[in-house]
């Protein structure tokens, strides 16, 4: 896991974010005064795990980074009898935590794979913001459920063809989201 600050004497923490997602899909935490919304949507594009606001406190800063390591773990040994979702030209490999969109592999952060593959096998079902958050992460985004809005925002960016008009994650306005497929087995 990297803890990360965003401003550092010499360079960006942004930019040391970038340069981590391109290599690794190791967790990340950004530690921050920087407390906008914006900074933050930021980060979560960029593929971090959270975003801690300075002051924070010492015992919330080791609870969500045990939360996070015991997710990243979990993923891995809680598959479920299958672990391969096809639909359309996706493909969701659970047990190299792999996606592909064609011939094209993805790279999704924790949260992201975590999301796109409950969402994939329930294919056709509508769960609101507050069900994925319990379903998938126990709760943990429960008291902020726009963090599901920009994971979803951060989905449709990397595996639709045309984000705006997804074929896959659909939104079903009032209610949440579902993953959209007459194909998926």
């Amino acid at each position: 896991m990297v803890i990360l600050d965003l401003m550092l004497p010499d360079i960006d923490g942004y930019d040391i974010c970038f340069a981590i997602r391109k290599e690794s899909q190791v967790p990340i935490v950004i530690l921050s005064a920087k407390d906008d919304e914006v900074d933050k949507v930021v980060g979560f594009r960029m593929g971090v795990d959270d975003y801690v606001t300075k002051p924070f406190s010492s015992t919330e800063l080791a609870l969500r980074v045990k939360a996070i390591l015991k997710r990243s773990r979990n993923s891995v040994t809680d598959t479920p009898s299958h672990n391969r979702v096809v639909a359309g030209d996706i493909v969701i490999d659970m047990q190299k935590r792999e996606v592909t969109v064609g011939n094209r592999q993805v790279n999704l952060t924790t949260k992201e794979f975590d999301l796109l593959w409950f969402l994939a096998n329930h294919p056709n079902q509508v769960f609101t913001r507050e069900e994925l958050s319990s379903k998938v992460w126990e709760d943990y985004y429960a008291g902020n459920p726009g963090t599901i809005n920009v994971l979803v925002c951060r989905l449709r960016d990397k595996i639709e063809s045309n984000p705006a008009h997804p074929q896959y994650i659909h939104t079903v306005w009032g209610v949440g989201y579902k993953f959209v497929s007459s194909e998926t087995h």
